[in-house]
């Protein structure tokens, strides 16, 4: 599943899509503010980096996001956001400077909420991908719903929004389903289209297709190579890959 998402990123980046991607790991304490607040400083330092590349038009667009972003937000939300946020301190001159005090749950929804959509306003499709969703927490879980449940109630803004969510089928917790279900049935004027992909194990026929191509022999010549390959890997699509 990482892998296909890594190909497909790279694929409609080439048709300006801007791709934002995190891991969550078992092994790892989550914090929810700063894992979504890393995905929305990645968007902000892309662009930023619009307008420093020289395009004209890529300058006009960083220019016009910004612009959004000054009237969306007084000053005192700006510096808000900037503690979550740094990049935005590149994009927004004269962000001020001030003690972080901290803000509470919900307006932190909606800081991030109105940055996400400063930046969809100006035409900019953003794809964020989520991997391994099954060992994020609850408060995440929380975080990002909101803050897409909020984009989602704004049609001409969620036609530019992908988001994908990845995650092990036989790890699914309460509060997956409950994240899941939030989007397949929603509430409240959410307006999303949502498409479920099951990714199974290749059929031996499957990895003997990819090694012929790889290899550009037939399939007499790959045979033996490609049942070896599917009975090392039980036909693991990662694992085939890497093999």
């Amino acid at each position: 599943k990482t892998h296909l998402v890594s190909s497909v990123g790279t694929f409609v980046s080439g048709f300006g899509f801007m791709v934002l991607t995190a891991k969550f790991n078992r092994r790892m304490e989550h914090n929810s503010t700063e894992i979504v607040s890393a995905l929305m400083d990645d968007m902000v330092s892309n662009i930023v980096q619009m307008k420093e590349n020289g395009n004209d038009s890529d300058v006009d667009c960083s220019n016009r996001v910004a612009q959004a972003i000054t009237t969306g937000l007084d000053a005192d939300g700006l510096s808000t956001l900037a503690d979550f946020v740094p990049s935005i301190q590149s994009l927004v001159p004269d962000v001020a400077n001030k003690e972080n005090l901290g803000c509470t749950h919900r307006q932190l929804i909606f800081l991030l909420s109105t940055l996400l959509c400063c930046v969809l306003s100006q035409e900019r499709k953003i794809i964020i991908a989520l991997d391994d969703l099954q060992w994020a927490d609850p408060t995440t879980f929380g975080l990002i719903s909101a803050v897409l449940s909020s984009v989602c109630r704004c049609p001409e803004k969620v036609q530019r929004l992908v988001f994908v969510g990845m995650y092990r089928e036989d790890e699914v917790s309460d509060d997956l389903a409950l994240f899941i279900t939030s989007f397949v049935n929603p509430k409240g004027g959410i307006n999303a289209h949502v498409t479920d992909m099951q990714l199974s194990a290749l059929s031996l026929n499957d990895v003997t297709e990819m090694i012929m191509s790889e290899l550009r022999l037939p399939r007499r010549l790959v045979s033996e190579l490609a049942a070896a390959v599917h009975k090392r890997t039980h036909g693991h699509a990662l694992f085939v890959v890497q093999l």
